[in-house]
């Protein structure tokens, strides 16, 4: 019985770290894409992965140990994403406010490539 539980349980995490890293190299594309989009240094895909890899830490660091079902964990998430956004303008030489916009595009971009790939697969259901 002991040995089926942590059998189980170092499944879970394992299967938890490839997701997590399957996530962040959907992210660090879109990042890509948005830094390619302002004309941003260092847009090789390593170096954006880093920083995806970085903000992602950060951000999980920030959720975990504080939660966001209070005040105080709403105000150190959003000081996690000003963290960010010195990390994107620091790592590819852009202005914070350029930092944002990055982080916004590549939401935004996200988003669209998502829905157009549910769009399309839902059509040839």
């Amino acid at each position: 019985m002991m040995f089926n539980n942590l059998l189980f349980t170092v499944t879970f995490w394992f299967i938890v770290v490839i997701l997590f890293f399957i996530l962040l190299f959907i992210v660090a594309i879109f990042l890509k894409i948005a830094l390619g989009l302002v004309k941003a240094k260092y847009t090789e895909i390593g170096n954006v992965f880093t920083t995806a890899f970085i903000c992602s830490i950060i951000m999980i660091f920030f959720i975990i140990f504080f939660g966001v079902n209070n005040i105080l964990g709403i105000v150190l998430l959003i000081v996690g994403f000003i963290i960010c956004f010195v990390v994107i303008s620091s790592r590819h030489e852009i202005s914070f406010a350029t930092a944002i916009l990055v982080t916004i595009l590549a939401i935004v971009i996200g988003v669209i490539i998502v829905w157009l790939i549910s769009f399309i697969l839902f059509a040839i259901l």
